[in-house]
């Protein structure tokens, strides 16, 4: 499988990979959420794998209508909402996720028509 988006190709990765050490940082961002951290988490900078998959779940989950835009720059564009638009029990599902993902190979590529 593949895309454009590099966070979501990493995200992917990461749950197949390291689905406990992204379950332990989402709940580390759960602990904290407040607005104010929220903010802290978009505007913080990683390369690493795992903060870059639990960033990208944490702002989807509590985003203005859990909405995922980027600008052309590629920073996150998200706004806060108070609500979670994602209600599931995520550790259950991210665990779910990298058994299945076993399968699969993702991969950053361009697409051209």
């Amino acid at each position: 499988m593949s895309d454009i988006n590099l966070d979501l190709i990493t995200s992917y990765n990461a749950v197949k990979n390291n689905p406990n050490e992204v379950n332990r940082l989402l709940s580390l961002y759960h602990k904290h959420h407040s607005k104010d951290y929220y903010y802290k988490v978009k505007n913080k900078y990683s390369n690493n794998p795992n903060e870059i998959t639990a960033k990208f779940i944490y702002l989807n989950k509590y985003s203005f209508r859990g909405i995922y835009r980027v600008y052309k720059n590629g920073q996150s564009a998200q706004t806060f909402s108070g609500e979670c638009y994602i209600k599931l029990h995520i550790a259950s599902r991210i665990n779910q996720c990298s058994s299945l993902y076993m399968v699969y190979q993702f991969m950053l590529q361009i697409f051209h028509l």
